[in-house]
């Protein structure tokens, strides 16, 4: 087996697997190929070295006890399904070298709660957290910057104001959000998309004393008391309290 790339069977890879389930791949590698530990059950870690510069297509796929991932400055690609259907997957750290994620590279990962989905014009966006998507549509938004794309509301809206708040096509998409920014914002009240939100009322753009009482009226509505207390708070932190009746909202 070539130092520069780690074959397909799994089973020539045990000796690379040690105690308590870290693998532990030696220097000098450069390619971690394809399938290479595909369905490792035994993995609960993995420290990348540096030099390491791709992570091949299903190379950790199917990993169910995999936890945990650091990944060296020296990575750049990580390809199709690398790390797919590692249900135990809380954390990853994706550094800035990464230019590449590929299609469904992190799917399936139920307790990553920020699972990176691609990096565009040198930002890494990151899958919203109700996945809905195919992962062509998700390119014509993100790539393609095909706003008018039919898919689920909550990912697309999510991903927009991902890419308003990146910096990536900024006028078109503070345009689009201005244009639709209710059925947006009702969208990730819905979906108790509460860090997004927070980002949203940060920028100070879009959520006005105009808009804010029907905003904090559709969270009382859909029972989402969470929402309903940061956008009062909201409220009473930049506009104050016109009539003391809305301090019973709290």
């Amino acid at each position: 087996m070539s130092m520069q790339d780690f074959e397909i069977e799994n089973g020539m890879l045990k000796k690379y697997i040690g105690s308590g389930g870290a693998v532990i791949i030696p220097d000098g590698v450069t390619n971690i190929g394809m399938e290479a530990f595909r369905e490792c059950d035994t993995v609960t870690s993995v420290i990348i070295p540096e030099g390491v510069k791709r992570i091949g297509e299903k190379a950790f796929f199917d990993c169910r006890n995999l936890v945990s991932v650091i990944i060296p400055d020296s990575v750049t690609h990580i390809e199709n399904f690398g790390f797919s259907g590692c249900k135990s997957l809380s954390s990853v750290t994706i550094p800035d070298s990464v230019t590449q994620i590929g299609a469904y590279a992190f799917s399936r990962c139920a307790k990553l709660k920020h699972a990176p989905l691609m990096r565009v014009e040198g930002k890494l966006l990151y899958e919203p957290m109700k996945n809905h998507i195919r992962c062509k549509e998700l390119r014509w938004l993100v790539l393609e910057k095909r706003y008018s794309v039919k898919m689920y509301p909550a990912v697309k809206y999510h991903l927009i104001f991902q890419m308003f708040l990146a910096g990536i096509d900024e006028d078109r998409t503070f345009a689009y959000i201005k244009n639709q920014f209710f059925k947006m914002f009702y969208a990730l009240t819905d979906m108790e998309e509460i860090e997004m939100i927070q980002k949203i009322l940060d920028t100070e753009l879009f959520v006005t004393k105009r808009n804010i009482d029907r905003l904090i009226q559709y969270a009382i509505e859909q029972e989402k008391y969470e929402i309903q207390l940061i956008l009062t708070d909201y409220k009473y932190q930049h506009f104050g309290f016109q009539n003391p009746a809305d301090k019973l909202k709290l």
